[in-house]
């Protein structure tokens, strides 16, 4: 459990950083967004780490649908609160952004 608490920090912190000086608007090669790079690392980096803990074969069918049920309706209640009392539904977007506001 410490693992995934550093490393949503870590993630947290790197993109940030990384967003300061590389804002989610900002494309490198039309297409790369470079401010959302250290995430794709660290989950890759992550992936990799479960991948040789061999946890997927662990977890059962049952128990995956089980958290999906729980956890969807709750993540979509919170992404709805956090995006209106952000202002995204009246036109600040710029707020979900990234960096200094």
């Amino acid at each position: 459990m410490e693992f995934y608490r550093a490393d949503i920090l870590r993630q947290r912190m790197v993109t940030f950083l990384v967003r300061l000086a590389l804002p989610s608007d900002s494309s490198f090669l039309k297409h790369m967004h470079l401010g959302d790079f250290p995430q794709y690392v660290l989950l890759f980096s992550a992936g990799i780490f479960a991948g040789n803990g061999s946890w997927l074969p662990k977890l059962s069918f049952l128990l995956g649908v089980r958290w999906l049920g729980i956890v969807m309706p709750f993540g979509f209640a919170a992404w709805f609160v956090i995006l209106k009392s952000g202002g995204a539904f009246t036109g600040n977007g710029a707020a979900f952004s990234g960096g200094w506001h």
